[in-house]
């Protein structure tokens, strides 16, 4: 397999593989090779450069934020508490089961909509407005929102809501939890 990637490379084709090697020890890890063609100022191929790349540790990462990626979606999923996740402008991201259930809507629908839009109409311009007047560094905070269901219903959800700043420090994503206390507050 060497000779006739080395051959290839040769005939002018960059060539790439992915192997899992063997150590003495009997451990396996992953390795990439590359074959690239040399050459020179007339185009003309006067070598092959191989690069071999010890890609172990980047195959066990990728494993471990798949696993922590299927974890997380199975707690959003399963939990009875309405969990919503925001972009940085405001539009829904994840809409959980229980988030679902109470408003009527799919996660499909809410994809990429705007928070307001499960803001009872009445109230919508003065709640969004204060709720984009809130600053990062409020966070984590506790508030009482009421939710327009699908159904136009009106439900009074507790929320707990964090964010999720991005490298430079600014939020990429909110993450808001919450109970539905609607039969609390009628009674």
């Amino acid at each position: 397999d060497f000779y006739t990637s080395f051959r290839q490379a040769l005939a002018g084709q960059t060539v790439f593989k992915e192997r899992v090697l063997k150590t003495a020890d009997g451990s396996h890890f992953n390795f990439e090779m590359t074959y690239t063609p040399i050459r020179d100022e007339n185009q003309q191929i006067t070598g092959v450069c191989f690069t071999g790349l010890n890609t172990e540790a980047a195959k066990q990462m990728q494993r471990l934020l798949r696993d922590e990626r299927t974890f997380v979606s199975a707690v959003l999923d399963t939990s009875s508490a309405l969990i919503l996740v925001l972009d940085h402008k405001g539009r829904i991201v994840r809409f959980n089961r229980a988030c679902e259930l109470l408003s009527g809507y799919s996660a499909e629908q809410m994809q990429q909509r705007l928070f307001e839009c499960l803001i009872p109409t009445a109230q919508r311009q003065e709640i969004w407005s204060s709720l984009k007047q809130i600053s990062p560094d409020s966070f984590p905070l506790s508030l009482c929102l009421p939710l327009e269901t699908h159904d136009h219903e009106h439900r009074m959800i507790s929320w707990t809501a964090t964010v999720l700043p991005n490298v430079e420090g600014t939020p990429e994503y909110y993450v808001a939890t919450g109970i539905d206390i609607t039969e609390t507050e009628n009674s």
